[in-house]
């Protein structure tokens, strides 16, 4: 082994005999040797991380039995290829690596991956490919430069605990209702103004984490979720200030007030609202988005005032950890009802008419 580098040594050791775990954490190595592939008849899990690694070779592919690889804190620029034939690989760590990309063909083809953490790289962007990790349960993300998520984020169905702290996002797609499993969310520190209304899909989410953002109000499915912990401090929530309505009543689109009254004839099963879906289909598309007025309970389709009322979430919650008075997001169908609201001035601060159309 004269003249040999501690990296071929060191693998060359280690496939002497069997070996089911292999650790060389803290060990400057700046390379993986192509003799790797001694250790494929029996390698489960390898532990490089905190090392100068800034490539994988391909003969890593031939570790068809890995499923543990920690890659943490080195030195790699880009998604390795040759990961792509590693199709036992369950647990991925490339956080602290300066990857500003991931290669989709290599990501979309981890199809056994159930923890995947890219925390501390600088990604820019996250493919759709992401969706297509079925298994996946843990995804973190966090102190990277990530904009947006991709909707087909909603296609990971297992997924138990999402962390995009650190990042520049402005908004959650509104498919994360789709993460019918999700049981914690983090997103602290990003540049959200609100939250989708489609979170209260999330029926096992118990940790929501949403401090340190510009978070105005959030909306009423909040109040559903099975949450144990929920964090807001460090928003932008509106003030609770009264404001007072119009004494004019709004002009609604003649849209809006043929879908409004098109809904009553739906529920009354008339004649109309048969003659109708046969001559206007494309009415009834609008229809999937009607929502009710939290005063009169009367549907409406695009046009409403929006609203807030204070809730104390950690009482209404019975959380164990966070809340606090926060606003809430409420819908009326018109001006008359703020001004007919039951217990006196119970809605405060937006109070705008508000076209979800346009």
């Amino acid at each position: 082994m004269d003249g040999m580098g501690k990296e071929d040594r060191l693998f060359l050791v280690a496939g002497k005999g069997p070996c089911r775990s292999l650790n060389l954490c803290n060990r400057g190595l700046r390379y993986i040797p192509a003799h790797v592939n001694l250790l494929q008849s029996s390698i489960v899990t390898l532990l490089v991380q905190n090392n100068c690694i800034s490539a994988l070779p391909e003969e890593m592919g031939d570790l068809a039995g890995l499923e543990c690889l920690n890659i943490g804190n080195n030195k790699l620029s880009c998604l390795p290829r040759c990961l792509a034939r590693c199709q036992c690989l369950s647990k991925l760590q490339l956080f602290n690596n300066p990857l500003t990309t991931l290669d989709s063909s290599v990501l979309g083809s981890l199809n056994n991956l159930t923890v995947l953490n890219l925390n501390d790289c600088q990604l820019q962007e996250l493919p759709s490919e992401i969706g297509r990790l079925a298994k996946l349960e843990t995804l973190s993300l966090d102190n990277n430069c990530l904009s947006h998520l991709p909707s087909d984020i909603g296609n990971l169905t297992e997924l138990r605990r999402l962390h995009v702290s650190g990042n520049e996002l402005e908004r959650l797609p509104g498919s994360i209702g789709g993460l019918r499993n999700l049981e914690h969310l983090v997103a602290r520190k990003n540049q959200l103004v609100a939250l989708p209304r489609t979170i209260g899909k999330c029926t096992k989410l118990r940790v929501l984490d949403t401090a340190v953002n510009l978070i105005s109000f959030y909306p009423a499915e909040i109040l559903h979720l099975p949450l144990q912990e929920f964090h807001t401090e460090c928003n932008q929530l509106i003030p609770k200030l009264p404001l007072l309505p119009p004494e004019k009543n709004e002009a609604l689109p003649l849209k809006e007030i043929v879908g409004r009254q098109l809904i009553q004839e739906l529920m009354r099963r008339s004649d109309l609202a048969k003659l109708m879906r046969a001559r206007r289909p494309d009415l009834y598309a609008d229809l999937a988005a009607a929502q009710k007025c939290c005063v009169c309970d009367t549907f409406f389709i695009s046009t409403c005032i929006e609203c807030v009322h204070y809730v104390n979430s950690r009482k209404t919650l019975k959380l164990q950890q966070g809340g606090g008075r926060i606003p809430v997001q409420a819908l009326m169908c018109s001006h008359r009802c703020f001004r007919q609201q039951p217990g006196g001035t119970q809605y405060f601060g937006i109070l705008q008419l508000h076209h979800n159309d346009q």
